[in-house]
């Protein structure tokens, strides 16, 4: 297993390996801004095998695992010392995509189902929450958060999110976030983060990402809040047309809260398995 160092790296394995395989099936849906990060960030490895290219990437709590593979060959899972996440990506119909991309040879070997994500959108237009979620907003600070807030906002992640599907920022990628403006939280009277959304800014798009309230704050009415007050934010400084983010579907209050604002699944599907070790 070593490190990719360079985005030209990565295009040059999996060109190659694509070039001596005819059929090859893969989960591998790296956008090259996404391998950019990751090279810089040094969390991306390799190991090459004869039918195979078997890329981590590096998390706190565990490590993703995404591969090209021989339609032919049976996966080699190297060996490994946290838990790994294999993530499908896809639209249309779930079990004709997962047999496209080999899943079930990965299951032989330990891979068991984990969690089933969508995405939820709006455009501009169809963003329409319901008076009381706006209301709401003044009863508490919604600001954007700062540097200074990083332990305390990954604590607050820590505690709301699943660390395994999840991928939390380091205290690095958190600064530049807060810098580009993307963290939004709601202080409390003593100055701390009790809730906290991230917006990231693509183009006409803006992605939401890890919104969480203290555990112990819920039912408050917090996070319709600073939900709705994220999609006011980046619909007027991001220029935003339209907004998504992923979703657990078994979150089904989280789920029942966008769709009355206005969102709804576009077709993307995530479907995630786990091996733990």
């Amino acid at each position: 297993m070593v490190k990719v160092d360079t985005p030209a790296r990565f295009s040059t394995l999996v060109n190659e390996f694509k070039k001596t395989h005819q059929t090859v099936q893969s989960n591998c849906f790296f956008l090259p801004s996404e391998v950019t990060e990751m090279t810089n960030k040094q969390k991306l490895c390799v190991e090459q095998q004869k039918d195979g290219l078997i890329f981590f990437v590096e998390e706190d709590a565990c490590s993703r695992l995404y591969y090209f593979l021989d339609e032919k060959a049976k996966p080699v899972m190297p060996a490994w010392n946290k838990p790994v996440l294999l993530d499908y990506v896809f639209r249309g119909e779930e079990n004709t995509a997962l047999e496209a991309a080999g899943c079930a040879k990965w299951q032989t070997i330990g891979f068991t189902p984990y969690k089933r994500y969508n995405r939820m959108e709006c455009t501009r237009e169809s963003f329409s929450p319901p008076a009381h979620y706006r209301e709401k907003q003044s009863d508490f600070q919604i600001t954007d958060l700062e540097p200074k807030d990083f332990k305390e906002v990954s604590k607050l992640w820590k505690s709301s999110l699943d660390v395994y599907s999840t991928f939390l920022p380091d205290e690095s990628e958190y600064t530049e976030a807060c810098e580009k403006g993307e963290i939004i939280g709601v202080r409390l009277e003593d100055g701390t983060p009790g809730a906290v959304n991230r917006a990231i800014k693509k183009g006409r798009l803006s992605f939401l990402q890890h919104l969480a309230v203290s555990p112990k704050l819920r039912g408050r009415g917090m996070g319709k809040a600073l939900f709705s007050a994220t999609v006011d934010f980046v619909l007027d400084r991001h220029q935003a047309e339209r907004v998504n983010f992923w979703v657990d579907e078994e979150n089904t209050r989280a789920v029942e809260m966008y769709k009355k604002a206005g969102f709804a699944n576009d077709g993307m599907i995530s479907r995630q398995y786990i091996l733990e070790v």
